[in-house]
C-alpha cells in the first residue's frame, strides 16, 4: 500500500505476522530519471540473497539522470558473492530502475553507537572507491581494442548487465535492458568518455556494440581516448 502524507510517499509492508511498518524517508529517496526509489526497496531485496551479510543502498548525483541508484554489500564468506552476481539478482527481482548502476563490495558498514548504518560515512567511501576505481590511462588513438573493451564495459554499465555477457555482436534485440532509455543513455556516455560529440544519424547507425566500436575507430578525436575502469566491471 502506498500513501501520501505531508513529508511525502511511504509505503506500508504488511509482515508474516500481519503487523505493518512504514518504511522510506523523504530525503533518503533516490529520484532517478524521473522516478522515486526507495533504497529500503533494494537493501531489503538485496539482503534476500544467498552469501550477502549486509546491504546498504543510496543515491549519487548523476549529471543525466539526476541521481543512480549505488548499493554497498558484506559478503558473508570469502569469495562470496560479487557486483556481478548482484546486479544479475537484482535484474530477476527488481524492476529497471531499481537496479543499482554499482555495488560495491566492503569489509564492513559502518555504523553508530546505535547500530544504525552511518550514510556519510558511507557516501564518502562510495565517492572515494568510485574515484580509486576510475585512474585514468592515456591510449594511443589507433588501439582499436581498447576502445572496444571500454565500450563493452559502458554497455554494462548502462544496460545493467554483467559485462561477461556482451560482445561486440550485442543488439537491442537480444541484449536485457538495451531499451530507448538506456540506448541514450549509452550514446552520452560514449560522447563523455571519447570526448566527440555523435550526431542523430550516427546515434541511429549504432545497431550493435561492434558499430560503436567502428564508429569510434573511423572518428579523428580531438584528444587522446582515455580509458577508465568501472568499479563494478559492468554498469546495470
Amino acid at each position: 500500500m502506498v500513501f501520501t502524507r505531508s513529508l511525502g510517499a511511504r509505503k506500508m509492508i504488511e509482515d508474516a505476522d500481519g503487523f505493518y511498518s512504514i518504511i522510506g524517508r523523504k530525503k533518503n529517496v533516490i529520484i532517478t530519471g524521473g522516478l522515486n526509489v526507495y533504497p529500503e526497496d533494494v537493501s531489503q531485496t538485496i539482503s534476500k540473497m544467498p552469501g550477502v551479510a549486509d546491504v546498504v543502498t543510496l543515491g549519487i548525483a548523476d549529471e543525466t539522470w539526476g541521481e543512480r541508484v549505488v548499493s554497498c554489500i558484506v559478503t558473508n564468506r570469502p569469495g562470496g558473492a560479487s557486483a556481478d552476481d548482484v546486479i544479475a539478482y537484482c535484474r530477476a527481482h527488481l524492476s529497471k530502475e531499481k537496479i543499482p548502476s554499482h555495488v560495491i563490495v566492503l569489509d564492513e558498514l559502518p555504523r553508530g553507537p546505535t547500530g544504525k548504518v552511518v550514510l556519510p560515512q558511507v557516501t564518502k567511501l562510495v565517492a572515494e572507491t568510485l574515484e580509486a576505481s576510475r585512474a585514468d590511462t592515456v591510449l594511443p588513438k589507433s588501439s582499436g581494442s581498447d576502445i572496444a573493451s571500454r565500450v563493452l564495459e559502458l554497455a554494462a554499465r548502462c544496460f545493467k548487465t554483467p559485462v561477461t555477457e556482451l560482445s561486440l555482436d550485442s543488439e537491442p534485440e537480444t541484449t536485457a535492458g538495451w531499451n530507448s532509455l538506456a540506448h541514450i543513455e549509452f550514446i552520452l556516455s560514449v560522447e563523455t568518455e571519447f570526448g566527440i560529440k555523435i550526431a542523430p544519424a550516427d546515434m541511429l547507425s549504432i545497431v550493435t556494440l561492434g558499430a560503436a566500436v567502428e564508429f569510434l575507430s573511423s572518428v579523428e578525436l580531438d584528444q587522446e581516448v582515455r580509458i577508465s575502469r568501472n568499479v563494478t566491471g559492468r554498469f546495470a
